[in-house]
């Protein structure tokens, strides 16, 4: 009876669509066993939320920029939806172009996270409090602690933040509603990791447009001492068009969702071999992890570009696992 309550659990899905709309996601696949809930069982959450309204054409005097905006959160939530740890981070990815539409970055560029940035984001220089960017989403987050999400707002507590929680507040609630039972408890460390990257960046030349496209990989993972107690995974790919007089057409207010939001619009199911999408296939490999070190995860067996060959994960990943793999071993100490 409780397999089957956590099954309904997970294939039951609300997940917030762009600003205001809503749309049916899995955060997990329906083979997956997933472990019995305990009284000090506690949910693992993953939102993020994407913007490219900051992209900005170019001129003849002054470069334009392809730019994407990501916050995350990864939480976990009790029984009764009081929030029991929380981690917010973010990352700006900008691709500058000039007027003609060439491209002023490599297109294997990465980006380091907010949190990453520390002191180098230099936010506290021009914050009336002093305070960097990572100092005060950590403040917002402890905040939370303690909560329900539907409890916090935007502002509630400018003496230690005074940057936009907008944002925060959009993927907390995001999070808590998708949160899902996946083995951790009470008491976990939780950590959030990210990998950002430019995936192309493409001069418009020959009549063509040009393109930028990147990507970001997040996680949720909790870790009792070095083994893995949950985890989850998502990730965002932004593309935008670039003429060749250095203008961006797009609708730059477009929602940007993210792959598990896009569910099975993402549209990887008919190319896959084993006839999964990438939600379903980031949510097996997930629950892979779980009870593992990453030490463990990282010495798994996979191909020349990252496609495990084991044959307790080829029936259901046959997309490449570095990035997760990466992830893991960032959320356990151990670096990219």
């Amino acid at each position: 009876m409780m397999k089957k309550l956590l099954l309904l659990l997970l294939m039951s899905a609300v997940l917030l669509c762009g600003c205001t709309g809503k749309i049916a996601v899995d955060t997990g696949t329906s083979d997956i066993d997933r472990p019995a809930v305990q009284d000090d069982s506690v949910k693992t959450g993953l939102a993020l939320i994407t913007t490219v309204s900051k992209s900005m054409n170019a001129t003849p005097d002054s470069s334009g920029s392809a730019r994407t905006d990501v916050t995350m959160v990864a939480l976990t939530v009790d029984s009764e939806g009081i929030i029991r740890s929380c981690a917010i981070d973010g990352v700006t990815a900008a691709v500058p172009f000039d007027d003609s539409g060439e491209m002023l970055l490599d297109d294997d560029a990465t980006f380091a996270t907010k949190n990453e940035l520390g002191d180098d984001y230099g936010m506290h220089k021009a914050s009336p409090i002093g305070k960097e960017w990572d100092e005060q989403a950590a403040a917002f987050a402890a905040y939370a602690v303690g909560k329900r999400a539907d409890e916090l707002t935007s502002g509630d507590i400018t003496a230690s933040v005074t940057i936009s929680t907008d944002d925060f507040v959009r993927a907390i609630r995001s999070a808590a509603d998708t949160a899902v039972y996946l083995g951790a408890h009470s008491g976990d460390r939780l950590a959030l990791t990210a990998l950002c990257r430019v995936d192309d960046a493409e001069d418009a030349e020959d009549g063509a447009n040009g393109v930028v496209q990147c990507s970001v990989s997040a996680a949720a993972v909790t870790m009792r001492g070095d083994t893995v107690t949950s985890c989850l995974f998502d990730g965002v790919q932004t593309r935008l068009t670039v003429t060749a007089e250095g203008l961006i057409p797009d609708d730059l207010s477009a929602a940007q969702l993210s792959k598990n939001r896009l569910g099975n619009q993402y549209g990887m199911a008919k190319a896959s071999s084993i006839g999964r999408e990438w939600y379903e296939q980031a949510a097996a490999f997930a629950a892979y992890t779980a009870g593992k070190t990453a030490r463990q995860l990282t010495a798994i067996p996979t191909d020349d570009s990252g496609h495990p060959t084991g044959a307790d994960l080829v029936s259901s990943v046959t997309i490449s696992v570095s990035d997760f793999q990466a992830l893991v071993l960032k959320a356990a100490g151990g670096g990219a």
